[in-house]
């Protein structure tokens, strides 16, 4: 049986009829109060593994501290090795690297490929801000 309502600290939810208030999206809500939109639910950061097998790549993820019941907007930046930080997405510039990021309620998962071997410094972590984003 679905649980209708949820109250917590500062957050209460009510589900439609046949939806769960703990994991229903918010198109089965009939009310969600307390939520603050933007507001930061973590932050973090998680290495970046290298593999050197042609194509080169590079590869890591990083849980969140709790299971989210949606996929949480994330802003995130590439550190480097020598601790210049650039945008996620598109590192260094669009031919050298691509690094992409996946974005699941429970983590985040980044895959990159070089595309060209030219760089004194390779990407060595992504860090991260999840927050709550407008439904």
């Amino acid at each position: 049986m679905a649980t209708r309502v949820v109250i917590q600290p500062g957050y209460l939810a009510v589900s439609r009829p046949g939806f769960d208030a703990n994991s229903g999206s918010p198109a089965d809500m009939l009310l969600i109060a307390g939520v603050r939109f933007g507001q930061i639910l973590e932050s973090g950061e998680f290495g970046l593994g290298y593999n050197a097998t042609p194509p080169t790549s590079y590869s890591g993820s990083g849980n969140f501290s709790r299971t989210y019941p949606y996929a949480p907007q994330v802003f995130a930046k590439i550190r480097a090795e020598d601790g210049t930080y650039y945008d996620h997405f598109t590192w260094y510039d669009s031919t050298t690297y691509k690094i992409a990021l996946t974005v699941t309620g429970s983590g985040i998962s980044a895959f990159g490929q070089m595309l060209k071997p030219v760089s004194p410094y390779p990407p060595v972590s992504v860090l991260y801000i999840a927050y709550r984003a407008p439904f």
